[in-house]
């Protein structure tokens, strides 16, 4: 049986383990603190310093037309902006059925972002509700290393009493950049020191990069607007790319 199979089969023990330990009535509390975070809004990339909000104003539309284009020519990254602006009403109406669609779309072609938030809307949206799916997204945007994804999963652990996975799945939080991470450590040193104590490479990693997170320049991340102009300029430099292509080969000899 070769890497990918057994990797695979360790994933689907590890989603079937917790989804019998762990009772819906908890994993609700612990996904409620994730889904804090992505209905306050929380910025569309990491690289974006801006949240995305509700806009229709004409700049707004023109973006999620631009977006729309290159999301019906399969680039994964715009399903996965388009499921944001549907979820968000960035220049269309709020959608969430139609943000579903494209969550699912790019959490399929394995867009991290994406896997995440259709996680959590699997495991806390009544309509949508599904445990199984929702860890087992969760768990392939962690494997991704999605931050939020990364938090959310050792949360689980952590309250599962699973206190290996927790600290594993936290410090990889913590080094990968979740910004509720220092807010948790410090938590834990207050309510909870003995688990804390238990937690080696969570506070290795805290200990490590506590001055990272100190000194993190937030004014080099680039503004909503700046993001978008970027991707759009990313996809348009693809597709002329895929033009260019076939005619170089032609006149090749």
């Amino acid at each position: 049986m070769n890497k990918a199979k057994i990797k695979l089969k360790n994933n689907q023990r590890d989603v079937k383990m917790i989804k019998t330990q762990v009772s819906q009535p908890l994993i609700k509390p612990i996904v409620s603190l994730a889904l804090a975070a992505l209905m306050a809004l929380p910025p569309i990339s990491a690289y974006a310093s801006t949240t995305m909000e509700s806009c229709l104003s004409a700049k707004c539309r023109s973006y999620f037309n631009d977006f729309d284009v290159y999301a019906s020519s399969g680039h994964k990254e715009a399903i996965a902006t388009i499921a944001e602006m549907y979820y968000h009403g960035y220049g269309t109406k709020k959608n969430l059925r139609r943000a579903v669609k494209y969550y699912k779309k790019a959490a399929f072609k394995g867009v991290p972002s994406a896997q995440y938030k259709m996680g959590l809307i699997y495991l806390y949206n009544d309509h949508y509700q599904d445990t199984e799916k929702g860890l087992t997204n969760i768990q392939q945007a962690a494997q991704r290393q999605h931050p939020g994804a990364m938090h959310t999963l050792g949360l689980i652990y952590l309250h599962n009493q699973n206190l290996a996975q927790a600290d594993y799945w936290l410090a990889q939080a913590y080094r990968h950049g979740d910004t509720s991470m220092p807010n948790l450590v410090e938590q834990l040193k207050r309510d909870k020191p003995a688990t804390l104590a238990q937690l080696p490479q969570l506070n290795e990693e805290a200990a490590e990069n506590w001055l990272v997170w100190q000194q993190a320049d937030k004014n080099k991340q680039a503004s909503l607007p700046e993001y978008l102009d970027t991707q759009l300029n990313i996809f348009k430099e693809r597709r002329r790319r895929t033009v260019q292509w076939p005619r170089y080969w032609a006149a090749t000899p």
